[in-house]
């Protein structure tokens, strides 16, 4: 039984070289069905050291004829010496790696999150799956993970103040155009997207729709008081225009 080392694979960092997300060496558990000698007392000791093996899969993969059956991904230290001092002829570990994002949901749909095998399924990680995957240089983003926490805390505080289904927002540099926060609540934790739902996944920052009118309004009263026509205190007399007579 003998692993190989794997070179970690890229890692994605906010403006401030804080690490949102890289991949760690693993080892995955292989069975070669050929070499196995007692297939049912293999599986016997198997689910006792692996608790959360599915007896029935195990007991296919260890008679099925093939050279190399994954068993089990990304052993934990702890799972990995159980396995080997068992000394069972026909078990392989492979070198592996496994993706891991240290900060959680807090930029979980700027970074996004990737397959088993590292794929990049969405955000940072599908946009620049390419990039990730020939380059050994750290992708930095614009983001600032310091400004990222503060604006989902206040967002968290405005869901439940006015008990909102949802809630997104943007902090941008407006002299370089830098996103330095993007969050959208609910979010997820990247790590294990398959037990988060759609509503948990979806994007509102980047693939919602929502009407212009109320949001240009933002920009009209700034650039009025950024200009000087109109000041904090002043005040404006509005007047409805008459209704149509119903015919």
């Amino acid at each position: 039984l003998a692993v190989q080392d794997v070179a970690a694979s890229i890692i994605i960092t906010d403006r401030n070289g804080t690490v949102l997300a890289t991949s760690l060496p693993t080892v995955s558990l292989c069975a070669d069905s050929k070499s196995i000698i007692d297939p049912d007392e293999v599986a016997r000791q198997l689910l006792g050291a692996l608790l959360d093996l599915n007896a029935q899969k195990l007991g296919e993969d260890l008679q099925n004829g093939k050279h190399c059956s994954i068993l089990r991904r990304h052993l934990t230290p702890r799972q990995y010496y159980e396995v080997n001092k068992l000394g069972i002829a026909g078990l392989e570990f492979l070198p592996d790696e496994r993706r891991i994002y240290p900060v959680g949901n807090l930029a979980a749909h700027v970074v996004g999150y990737s397959d088993v095998d590292d794929n990049g399924l969405a955000g940072i990680e599908k946009s620049m799956d390419a990039r990730l995957s020939r380059n050994s240089e750290p992708l930095a983003l614009a983001l600032d993970l310091r400004v990222q926490s503060i604006l989902r805390q206040e967002l968290e505080v405005a869901m439940n103040d006015y008990h909102a289904e949802a809630a997104s927002g943007l902090v941008m540099d407006i002299g370089t155009g830098e996103m330095l926060g993007m969050v959208s609540l609910p979010d997820f934790d990247p790590g294990h997207p398959g037990i988060a739902d759609d509503n948990q996944r979806f994007n509102r920052d980047t693939l919602g729709v929502y009407e212009m009118g109320s949001i240009f309004k933002i920009f009209n009263t700034a650039l009025a008081l950024d200009s000087g026509a109109v000041h904090l205190a002043d005040t404006f007399k509005l007047e409805s225009e008459p209704a149509s007579p119903v015919i």
